[in-house]
């Protein structure tokens, strides 16, 4: 083995050599290794100042590990030869790092612990893997790939003034995860790709994305709230998916479901999910209105199920949510922001066995505002205006911008009831469902699944939330809420899987069930308590109860 080393720290390899191990703790001016043979492994170290480091590999090597604890003007990195890794830390500032990849390479892994001026890596041959992670301020970030990489992982947790990503080759994977504040985020993808996702949980002035080649799949979480970054600091990243790219206008794009940037369809509304802010109802009143919407109404039971089963569906479920009503005008009487009365009692107002929301507790001024509250498992509850919560937004119909066209187009849609059944004796049409209330009667669960078959019927199966609310107003228009009714859900048979009499699965949360305590919802009995009952203690929502208790039997009619 031949191996020269001068003043300048110079080392030239050129034949076969199982490890080099370069170990650098003092200053010095120049650190030049250049490999012309193959080597197992190439170890540098650095604990003192530098002006230069440069390491030029043109055969295959198994491993390239450059370790930077002193600071230094450049370290520049050219790799000509195939290798299994290259591994470069860096722990203090350095003014420029540069890494140039053209050949096959097993893995790149950078990481920065240190401002660094600028960052540029380059590759032009095959990669399996890229991963960049950076933990500190960094003016620049530039990535090129011209070879197939499997994957490409980049991770900024610091203010960076730019992140450059060109691909013009294949590439399996693109994922880029900012969390702190960027100037600009560039993308161009020249070549297929199999996924690209990005993630944004900083504030970032511009996301300019390029696409010319086949993507199967995009999931660009920040797209639709591109054009939004450069008009409110309070908009980041969120858990949208969308087909959207950025370029056009604030309202101007369309989602598969009608909605404009950056709401989404859920249900019959457009919805934003603001769960990055924590906002007074007056300031997430005036988010809304930057958006051309206003806070949600949640004005039917069948909505209120869509955005909890949405915020479970989508892992939504980790704040509370502003909507759309308060009252402030005449206590007791919510009403939204275009004047129409807010549905009070079940099943849209949080209930214990005790009582039932809103309450308006006398602190700090009153509880006049309505949250969607995480620990009440999403009911609706009264809260006090100047609380935080998230807003949740609803796209204004571009339509009905009048306020009679709104008041017209609520009643009309929202207040239709199902069409009126001709149903026996005894039985009367609620909810599109022929039922009986046998106030008459109080029997166990068993003998009062007897009594309704002596009607020809059946337990009642309540499926839809409508009917629960059909059912509800009806106990109160009829005046018999104050009876407690079975109806045809157990879990006798096994513990936990609830299902009505005819073997279908009982539906479970809420808005069916009724709230326990915090962040707790029925049913709560285990093997003690294996029937429904709507409990008029329990203001007629969905409670667990022994199956023995002598209750009034409610029996609908077999179709």
């Amino acid at each position: 083995m031949k191996r020269h080393m001068c003043k300048e720290n110079k080392w030239w390899l050129c034949v076969p050599t199982a490890a080099l191990n370069v170990s650098l703790c003092v200053p010095t001016a120049a650190l030049n290794v250049s490999r012309c043979g193959p080597t197992a492994a190439l170890n540098v170290s650095r604990c003192g100042p530098t002006a230069a480091l440069n390491v030029s590999l043109c055969v295959p090597t198994a491993a390239l590990n450059v370790s930077r604890c002193g600071p230094t003007a450049a370290l520049n990195v050219s790799r000509c030869g195939p290798t299994a890794a290259l591994n470069v830390s860096l722990c203090v500032p350095t003014a420029a790092l540069n890494v140039s990849l053209c050949v096959p390479t097993a893995a790149l892994n950078v990481s920065r612990c240190v401002p660094t001026a600028a960052l540029n890596v380059s590759l032009c041959g095959p990669t399996a893997a890229l991963n960049v992670s950076l933990c500190v301020p960094t003016a620049a970030l530039n990535v090129s790939l011209c070879g197939p990489t499997a994957a490409l992982n980049v991770s900024l947790c610091v203010p960076t003034a730019a992140l450059n990503v060109s691909l013009c080759v294949p590439t399996a994977a693109l994922n880029v995860s900012l969390c702190g504040p960027t100037a600009a985020l560039n993308v161009s993808l020249c070549g297929p790709t199999a996924a690209l996702n990005v993630s944004l949980c900083g504030p970032t002035a511009a996301l300019n994305v390029s696409l010319c080649g086949p993507t199967v799949t995009a999931v660009p979480n920040m797209w639709r709230l591109a054009a939004l970054t450069l008009m409110s600091t309070h908009l980041l990243a969120s858990g949208y998916e969308s087909d959207q790219w950025p370029g056009v206008q604030l309202g101007a794009a369309t989602t598969s479901g009608g909605c404009s940037v950056p709401f989404l369809p859920v249900g019959d509304q457009c919805l934003y999910f603001a769960t990055f802010a924590e906002l007074t109802y007056e300031e997430a009143s005036q988010m809304c209105h930057s958006l051309d919407g206003e806070l949600a109404a949640v004005l039917t039971a069948t909505r209120l199920k869509n955005i909890i089963d949405y915020l479970h569906d989508n892992g939504l479920y980790g704040e509370s949510y502003w909507i759309d009503g308060t009252d402030r005008a005449t206590e007791g009487d919510f009403r939204t922001s275009s004047g129409l009365a807010v549905p009070m009692g079940t099943p849209f107002w949080t209930a214990s066995e005790t009582k039932q929301q809103p309450d308006d507790t006398q602190v700090n001024g009153g509880e006049d505002c309505m949250e969607l509250g995480r620990l009440y498992q999403f009911y609706i509850n009264d809260r006090n205006c100047s609380g935080l919560n998230a807003p949740l937004c609803e796209q204004s119909p571009q339509l009905l911008h009048t306020h009679w066209l709104v008041i017209v187009s609520y009643y009309f849609f929202t207040s239709a009831t199902p069409e009126e059944l001709d149903c026996p004796p005894f039985f009367v049409s609620v909810g599109g469902l022929c039922l009986s209330f046998m106030t008459w009667a109080e029997e166990t669960w068993a003998d009062a699944r007897q009594a309704c078959h002596g009607l020809s019927g059946e337990l009642a199966a309540i499926t839809d939330i409508e009917q629960l609310r059909a059912v509800y107003l009806y106990l109160h228009q009829e005046g018999i809420a104050g009876h407690s009714f079975w109806v045809g859900g157990s879990d006798a048979a096994t513990e936990g899987v609830w299902a009505w009499t005819d073997g279908h699965p009982v539906t479970m949360g809420s808005p069916f069930w009724g709230f326990v305590s915090s962040n707790v919802v029925e049913p709560d009995g285990g093997t003690a308590e294996n029937c429904i009952l709507l409990d008029a203690q329990g203001y007629h929502y969905f409670r667990d109860a022994s199956c023995s208790l002598p209750m009034t039997p409610l029996c609908m009619t077999l179709l």
